[in-house]
């Protein structure tokens, strides 16, 4: 009979661990790369915590977050059912809306937060790993065989919106997301004890915060323009009022040169911004003083229609909602103008009190206020508990700005945004449902999350 060392069951936990710590830097590589590869790095993250039995089921199901999440998926697959046998023409859009509603449950959220608990990668390693898999993307989808006139097109501010692989908006959206995250957690990549890193880390540093800045320019989205005006000057004051001395001196040198990107197409395209700025000032004069049916369907115009069918439809059913998916109905039957010719709301508050109704709208919006909840009561260091609150809250209110114009809901990356978000955020309180065998990897120096 072989006996086995005394050693072996720390060796499966470390070995979980690791494989956990991969599954988590592979998941944040993928989040804006592809849907397929942020899955799999989910699925080796669930792996790798039940190969080192770190989940305590019983905690897990008295956890708020996992509570809320659940309570949104059940009602969700009632609503379902319900209206299937209403809308027999419809079962597979119906289907396909619920599948989209279910995936932006913060479940993978629980996942991300295990997996970041003691390990060694942190909020400033996953958003590395996230703006990679993002530059590597639109590299993926540049013109290689025209790349001179592509970029001359594009320095130019020519041509179609840039979108590479995703909408413009979303592509904004995303880069402003990014950008926040970086200025936010921008000085822990320069803590490190080798100079010779961190001036490593700051050459990485600076042209990402470039590159994001070039892309929500070219992506020529007045939402996140004005967005972008409001947080990054915010998210900058904050790192620039709680850095020393010479992280100030830092700070000001890296402010300086991602300024001299907008500062430059400012400069040299000045009647470009001007006109897609105040170009639907003469529509929102005509919303105003003219008949409804006289508003020309441009981009606001369109918008004005729509909250026009929200407000015809909104109290029909307001407690449950149509449906998954049958919002899109209510714009086929509009005689407003251009509305057949859309297939959304570009409105997320108003998709998912059309589609969802009031007890939808209420635990999908529980999830996220769970979140808040824990960051704000959460036992970390001062800098720790600062970064982490302004990141979310700057995150989170960007991204509900944006859906007051837009629906970046239905983004493939958006669940997976609401996951790194999410296991971020939460990570302190995820030690609430592992066992005392989870998996861990010994990092460098303290863990201020061990203090929680």
């Amino acid at each position: 009979m072989t006996i086995r060392p005394p050693t072996a069951p720390l060796d499966r936990t470390l070995m979980a661990g690791r494989i956990g710590q991969f599954g988590l830097a592979y998941f944040a590589f993928s989040v804006f790369y592809g849907p397929a590869q942020a899955n799999q790095g989910l699925l080796v993250i669930l792996a790798a915590l039940l190969l080192g039995k770190a989940i305590n089921f019983g905690k897990l199901l008295r956890d708020p977050l996992f509570i809320t999440s659940g309570l949104f998926l059940a009602y969700l697959l009632i609503r379902t059912l319900a209206v299937l046998p209403e809308e027999p023409d419809r079962h597979k859009l119906i289907v396909d809306y619920a599948t989209d509603w279910a995936l932006l449950a913060l479940l993978p959220a629980l996942l991300v937060a295990a997996a970041c608990r003691g390990g060694r990668l942190r909020p400033f390693h996953l958003l590395g790993l996230a703006v990679a898999g993002f530059f590597l993307k639109i590299l993926l989808k540049f013109d290689w065989a025209h790349i001179g006139a592509y970029l001359e097109t594009m320095l130019r501010l020519q041509g179609k919106r840039a979108t590479f692989g995703f909408s413009s908006i979303n592509l904004a959206c995303w880069a402003l997301f990014l950008l926040i995250g970086l200025i936010i957690y921008g000085d822990d990549y320069l803590r490190h004890q080798s100079r010779v890193r961190n001036c490593i880390n700051l050459f990485m540093l600076i042209p990402a915060l470039l590159f994001l800045v070039f892309i929500i320019i070219i992506a020529k989205s007045r939402t996140i323009w004005l967005l972008s005006g409001l947080f990054i000057p915010s998210c900058i004051f904050m790192q620039f009022s709680a850095a020393t001395r010479s992280g100030r001196q830092a700070i000001a040198v890296i402010v300086i040169l991602v300024l001299l990107i907008p500062a430059y197409f400012l400069a040299t395209h000045p009647a470009f911004f001007q006109n897609r700025l105040m170009r639907e000032n003469a529509v929102i004069a005509s919303i105003i003083d003219s008949d409804d049916r006289d508003v020309p369907p441009t981009s606001v115009g369109r918008r004005y229609y729509m909250i026009r069918v929200f407000l015809e439809n909104a109290g029909t059913r307001p407690v449950f909602g149509w449906g998954p998916g049958l919002s899109k109905q209510l714009l086929e039957r509009s005689e407003l103008p251009d509305m057949r010719k859309v297939d959304h709301f570009h409105n997320i508050y108003i998709e998912i009190l059309l589609q969802l109704g009031l007890v939808g709208f209420g635990l999908f919006a529980a999830m996220f206020a769970v979140l808040t909840r824990a960051v704000f009561t959460v036992r970390l260091p001062d800098s720790e508990s600062r970064k982490l609150r302004w990141f979310l809250c700057c995150s989170l209110l960007a991204f509900g700005l944006t859906g007051l114009l837009n629906n970046p809901l239905w983004s493939s990356a958006t669940p997976y945004f609401f996951a790194l978000l999410g296991g971020i955020a939460y990570t302190p309180r995820a030690h609430a449902y592992l066992s005392a065998a989870a998996p861990a990897i010994p990092s460098h120096g303290n863990d201020p999350d061990d203090r929680g």
